[in-house]
């Protein structure tokens, strides 16, 4: 499911594959539809990450970790 980009921010949920080459090379073009400027790429995923160019990448230990920490 692609979500809509909004405030500098772009979505896609993967219900059962990592994201990979693919879903990076979407949110680059989904990026510079938005702005010029060097926007971090971070990606959320149950299922890991298969690819590079991230500048982070969080599974659900980081957000559970982060969660029960706030």
């Amino acid at each position: 499911m692609n979500l809509p980009a909004t405030g500098g921010q772009a979505a896609t949920w993967l219900e059962n594959s990592a994201f990979d080459s693919h879903d990076l090379a979407a949110l680059q073009k989904h990026r510079a539809a938005i702005t010029d400027e060097p926007v971090p790429l971070v990606a959320v995923s149950r299922n890991g990450t298969s690819c590079s160019g991230l500048q982070a990448a969080y599974g659900p230990e980081e957000l559970l970790s982060a969660w029960r920490s706030a």
